[in-house]
């Protein structure tokens, strides 16, 4: 019996002993509060200004990490020095009740000394309305336009708390400036919002449209320009010639074709593009053929349907000194530089302000206006 007894004691003190063990372990997990903060709408230097009868929520944050507002009330504990100025509950939200200003102070409940304290102030005029305009609602990209607030108050203005904060729905598009300034980053749509930061949460929001500066590319009629295409498809070459042929080409003048580096002079018969009376691709010397480049002069107004031109074979298009690769129906680069494009009638349209990118290279051959 007494052995029995023994054993149950030993039994006892071990799960004892196992239990202080867990406790310790889980006191070990517990992640040791450094420092507690606070944000909210308007708040500044620990100072925070409420209109009566409005209210703010806290956002906590425990050693640099959000609290989720469910379980603000089990991290911390807010306190108000005067309630009869500004009622707290257990989640953080404030609510002013009369003039005044108080102290209220948020504390953690795991280490009791990392807490914060903020001054609060209540003022007794609110806003009513918030109303805004913008000097323009559509830019150029790099434009700026400023964005005028008008605020109501449910009485004298002096007694109210009057600043705003503004807010782009889309910084990539448009950012604003804290005192209203917006300025066009790319092309697209952003909301530019105006807020009022008295707890009443009155704002009025402006929609903005930010639009690519277009460079116009127009051909000098009376230019002549060299035109080189370099085609790599060597299935489709006949078919693709002939489609750069009878877009800037009349029948009946000559079209220079490079044959794996060398040159012979064919006629297009506004068809085809032949050599000795065939199509080039059913002629002796055009059997292995790996690259072919068609070199024609044509009119600076023809330069469009040359360049414009873009079937999957064409590699790369020369215009005078520009050199033209990986050309599509949208896009080409010209050095390391992608474009885009779209064709307007005999204009080319490039997207964004890069009339110096092709002045330098096209400047003889086309005028070029940016819009």
């Amino acid at each position: 019996m007494k052995k029995i007894a023994k054993t149950a004691v030993a039994a006892l003190a071990l799960v004892v002993a196992l239990g202080a063990a867990g406790t310790d372990v889980e006191a070990a997990k517990k992640t040791k509060v450094k420092k507690v903060s606070v944000s909210a709408d308007g708040l500044s230097k620990k100072k925070l200004t409420i209109a009566k009868g409005k209210s703010k929520t806290l956002k906590v944050a425990i050693n640099g990490k959000t609290v989720k507002a469910s379980k603000v009330s089990k991290k911390v504990s807010i306190k108000s020095k005067n309630s009869k100025i500004v009622k707290v509950t257990k989640n953080g939200k404030l609510t002013g009740k009369k003039a005044g200003t108080t102290k209220v102070t948020i504390t953690s409940k795991d280490n009791k000394k990392k807490k914060v304290t903020l001054t609060v102030k209540v003022v007794k005029v609110a806003v009513k309305k918030v109303t805004a305009k913008a000097g323009k609602t559509t830019l150029k990209v790099g434009d700026k336009t400023k964005v005028t607030p008008t605020v109501k108050y449910t009485g004298k203005k002096k007694y109210a708390y009057t600043k705003l904060a503004y807010s782009s729905s889309n910084s990539k598009v448009a950012k604003v400036s804290s005192k209203g300034t917006v300025t066009a980053v790319a092309a697209g749509t952003a909301k530019i919002t105006v807020k009022a930061l008295d707890g009443s949460n009155k704002k009025a929001t402006v929609t903005i449209t930010v639009e690519d500066y277009k460079t116009v590319v127009t051909p000098k009629d009376a230019k002549d320009i060299t035109v080189d295409v370099e085609f790599s498809d060597i299935a489709k070459l006949q078919e693709d010639v002939d489609a750069v042929a009878k877009l800037a080409v009349k029948k009946g003048e000559d079209v220079v074709l490079t044959l794996n580096g060398k040159e012979y002079t064919a006629t297009f018969d506004g068809t085809n593009v032949l050599i000795n009376g065939k199509k080039f691709t059913e002629s002796e010397i055009a059997k292995n053929v790996k690259k072919v480049n068609v070199k024609f002069d044509v009119k600076a107004d023809k330069l469009v349907a040359a360049v414009a031109f873009a079937p999957a074979s064409v590699t790369k298009v020369t215009v005078g000194k520009a050199v033209f690769t990986e050309m599509k129906a949208d896009s080409f680069k010209m050095g390391d530089k992608t474009y885009t494009y779209t064709v307007d009638g005999k204009n080319i349209v490039i997207t964004g302000d890069v009339k110096a990118d092709f002045e330098a290279v096209l400047k003889d051959y086309v005028t070029i206006e940016v819009k």
